[in-house]
């Protein structure tokens, strides 16, 4: 059983916070996905950050969400003392009085226990955590409170489809303004992806919940040693290499800092790395020319790392027939696996009716943009100032590397499937979209047609001109409206200048479901570039 090491001397304490061509359709099948943008406001406005970033993502919901707007009265007194107490200097009061903000907005009361347990915050050491040592939890403050009589800390892990095992049921600490590290043990634990779970109880009443994800590892340095030495017992290509090396240096750069944690289970990292170091065992490289769905990795020489991307081989591919190649982008926070897994599958699924080969960078970072300068959210016409230079240096080389990881993929997989590379689109949804319209412009020769689905769009500097001649496809849902309107008019706007675009709109698809509902379409848009010279042929089903 996972236990906490408790020091001595903090044996009381505890944790956490709180003439376009037109297409209509009807509304298809889609995965769910939450109203947006509501809930993609509701997110923002709950999460703790600097005043500012804070007061303007609660003002959006109070604008957007009728919820909302019948407590402005009580709110926005709240967000201008924050504004005026972080002009000061004081950004804890600014904190204090944006938490009672959020307490109002979800219904519960403002006293001395919910004031305490909504300032905690819970930080785990590392995501991705070697259960041979302790876990250190950071336990700090947002604001000055001390701890209401009675109040207590509950911690707990819990494996997924189970019951949360008690980790710890202690008295609320009394912080004094200083942060707490406490070492849990993790050894008995087991290993795979958990939760961490903290709660500040009255009672029997829960008045804050925090959660961190963790991917339990038994004695990861001593498996990654052995993994080094067999590695080197064996001939392994670049490719291989890669692919058994990453899940060790992704550990690394996560614990340091430089990489956020992934979505993907680190377990199935890990399931990656030994099948393929199994295969160069028996004398067989399974990565190189491999078919089917494929988690996929390079060494990126630009950026000093192992990169991953996804990729999809049609499983009948003879090894000699030059297939045509989509370049699939994910979203902001996403990774190369987000596209594939929207409804059960469906790119992979059209990528095998369709025969083509389907590549998924990463694009670096989760919010890479793929080298677009824009500052999310954004839309066609939005006069937020956006360029390189906003962010400074270290965005300015996110941006280049998101970029340049793209085009690495693209060429890494054209050349060793020798796909056609008169016929390799684009395609991308949301920020996707967005490095869509970007890497159209930046790129132009290197695609046969790009498709962006509701994505943000960068303006400054645009030359229009650079399309011209190249197919395009802009994909909306109806019930997404932050990018409908601009969409709509960027269409319009392309046709004004003689530019050709097909324009579809899906009925009842909001923002997360777009791009499934498109991708039949998108697909069957791909196809018909190459019956231009008759385009009343009718297209060849599979």
């Amino acid at each position: 059983m996972p236990r906490l090491l408790w020091p001595a001397a903090l044996a009381a304490l505890l944790v956490l916070g709180g003439g376009a061509s037109t297409v209509a359709q009807p509304a298809p099948a889609a995965s769910a996905a939450p109203a947006f943008p509501l809930e993609f406001m509701r997110q923002a406005a709950w999460r703790r950050a600097e005043p500012g970033p804070s007061v303007r993502a609660i003002r959006s919901l109070l604008a957007q969400d009728p919820a909302a707007a019948a407590l402005k009265d009580r709110v926005e007194p709240l967000l201008l003392e924050a504004e005026a107490l972080a002009g000061r200097g004081q950004g804890p009061e600014a904190q204090r009085r944006l938490v009672e903000a959020r307490a109002i907005l979800r219904g519960q009361a403002w006293t001395p226990a919910q004031a305490f347990a909504s300032s905690l915050d819970l930080r785990a050491g590392a995501a991705i955590v070697d259960t041979a040592r302790p876990l250190p939890l950071r336990i700090s403050q947002a604001f000055p409170q001390a701890p209401a009589p009675g109040l207590r800390l509950r911690l707990s892990l819990q494996a997924p489809g189970e019951a949360p095992a008690p980790l710890a049921d202690l008295p609320a600490p009394r912080l004094r303004g200083q942060a707490l590290t406490l070492p849990v043990a993790l050894a008995g634990a087991g290993e795979g992806r958990r939760t961490l779970l903290a709660e500040v109880v009255d009672g029997g009443t829960v008045l804050a919940t925090a959660t961190s994800t963790l991917d339990l590892v038994a004695d990861l340095g001593g498996r990654e040693a052995a993994v080094r030495r067999r590695l080197a017992t064996v001939t392994a290509g670049e490719a291989a290499r890669a692919s058994v090396l990453y899940p060790f240096e992704l550990a690394g750069f996560v614990q340091s800092g430089r990489r956020e944690p992934e979505r993907l289970p680190f377990a199935a990292r890990l399931a990656r790395s030994e099948a393929v170091l199994a295969g160069l065992e028996r004398g067989q490289d399974i990565v190189v020319r491999g078919t089917g769905d494929q988690a996929r990795h390079y060494q990126f020489a630009e950026a000093g790392e192992i990169m991953p991307y996804r990729l999809y081989v049609p499983t009948d591919w003879d090894g000699r027939e030059a297939l045509p190649m989509a370049v699939v982008l994910h979203g902001g926070g996403g990774d190369e696996n987000e596209m594939f897994n929207l409804d059960d599958g469906k790119l992979g699924k059209l990528a095998q009716r369709y025969r083509y080969i389907v590549v998924a960078p990463f694009g670096y970072r989760p919010v890479g943009a793929y080298g677009s300068p824009i500052r999310l959210p954004s839309v066609y016409g939005n006069p937020t100032r956006e360029g390189r230079d906003v962010g400074g240096p270290e965005r300015a080389r996110m941006l280049k590397l998101s970029e340049q990881d793209v085009l690495n993929v693209l060429e890494l997989t054209a050349r060793e499937y020798g796909a056609d590379r008169s016929r390799v689109f684009l395609t991308g949804h949301s920020m996707g979209g967005g490095g869509t319209w970007y890497l159209a412009h930046q790129h132009r020769q290197l695609w046969a047609g790009a498709a962006a689905s509701a994505g943000p769009f960068f303006i400054d500097g645009y030359d229009f001109e650079r399309l011209r001649g190249l197919p395009l496809l802009i994909a909306q849902g109806d019930a997404d409206p932050p990018s409908l309107e601009p969409d709509r008019q960027l269409a319009a706007d392309l046709l004004k200048r003689g530019i050709g675009v097909t324009y579809l709109e899906t009925a009842g698809v909001n923002h997360g479901q777009t791009f499934g509902a498109s991708l039949p379409s998108i697909f069957e848009f791909f196809e018909r570039q190459k019956l231009k010279a008759d385009p009343r042929k009718p297209l060849p089903f599979r």
